[in-house]
């Protein structure tokens, strides 16, 4: 995925998260999917509009970088905003803050 379609679906990931989620804070993954087939299945920046592998991708690159988490135990799957420690932190690593 290049640069321009990777930051597109990122900031549309968070954005969804942020408008559509419920009292504790999760969308489901597949709630973001629809989203993102809507807004973006015409788009010349996703030839194809096929969008499912490209949230999935980067969802996951999210979870990585501390940025968005899944909510545990939850099926079908949720994901919110990171609620745990800041990754580096001094907290994260063990050390006081």
């Amino acid at each position: 995925m290049d640069l321009a379609r990777y930051e597109a679906m990122r900031a549309h990931v968070l954005d969804t998260i942020d408008d559509l989620a419920g009292p504790d804070g999760s969308v489901a993954s597949e709630e973001v999917v629809a989203a993102a087939q809507d807004r973006y299945g015409a788009s010349p920046l996703f030839p194809g509009g096929r969008l499912r592998d490209y949230c999935t991708y980067t969802e996951v690159d999210l979870e990585a970088r501390c940025e968005i988490e899944r909510v545990p135990g939850s099926s079908p799957q949720r994901i919110r905003r990171w609620t745990g420690p800041v990754s580096g932190s001094a907290t994260a690593l063990g050390g006081s803050a």
